[in-house]
């Protein structure tokens, strides 16, 4: 407004544009795109839920043999069977020195 560059005529209708596409554009967004309708079909995807034929997918993260030893207690636990199989997915963790980045 000091430089002169806009009208106060043209400088009010910027303004009260900006203040109508903020305050008007989120609600009719809201009403048109529902992202989450999208991910309402994963909700019921637990454990809890799970068909009784459904297959249990894992994957086990271990650093040293203490921590696989749990790992294979905890996967015993889930007591499979042929009709309810589990497929377990290991993954041996190594710690990597001498690099400059993590």
């Amino acid at each position: 407004m000091s430089l002169q560059i806009l009208s106060g005529a043209t400088y009010t209708v910027l303004t009260s544009g900006v203040l109508l596409m903020t305050i008007v554009v989120p609600p009719i967004i809201n009403v048109i795109y529902k992202p989450r309708k999208r991910f309402e079909q994963n909700k019921l995807k637990t454990i809890e839920k799970l068909r009784l034929d459904a297959e249990l997918r894992v994957l086990a993260c271990v650093h040293n043999t203490r921590q696989a030893t749990g790992i294979i207690r905890l996967i015993e636990s889930f007591n499979a069977t042929r009709l309810s199989p589990i497929h377990v997915f290991s993954l041996y963790l190594v710690e990597l020195t001498g690099r400059a980045g993590a």
